[in-house]
């Protein structure tokens, strides 16, 4: 089983960086910008890739349950700025959508901190990578 998850794993993270990808994009550029469509493959992002961090807390205990020395810390901090760099994302865009009065400051929140998610992801993939192997 550990190593069908191993694999699920960062499939489901590269299909949630596909989406958050496209999002930064269409976001940035305001090209074929839908609001509707932003919003749902943010949630859908976000959904992702707070699962991917389920998923690697589940890899991480099968790991240690087969006593399988799997070295995970860097990927655990990243994993860390991520959730939190996808909070600040999420209820950034949340208070963009609801609010009619936005503050200056909000749009270059939501911004950076989507930014910040994308950039994490290439220093959680480095980092599994690694771990991976070094079980190999």
């Amino acid at each position: 089983m550990l190593k069908e998850v191993l694999i699920i794993h960062p499939l489901g993270q590269t299909v949630a960086f596909a989406f958050g990808l496209f999002n930064l994009i269409t976001g940035l550029t305001r090209r074929c910008f839908i609001l509707s469509l932003h919003i749902n493959f943010g949630v859908l992002t976000y959904a992702l890739m707070l699962f991917g961090a389920g998923v690697g807390a589940i890899v991480a205990g099968l790991a240690s349950d087969g006593c399988l020395e799997l070295s995970c810390y860097d990927h655990g901090m990243y994993d860390a700025l991520s959730i939190c760099a996808i909070l600040s994302g999420a209820l950034s865009g949340f208070m963009l959508l609801r609010r009619t009065k936005t503050f200056a400051w909000l749009p270059v929140v939501h911004r950076w901190s989507n930014i910040a998610v994308l950039a994490l992801f290439f220093f959680q993939a480095y980092s599994g990578l690694r771990a991976l192997a070094a079980i190999a």
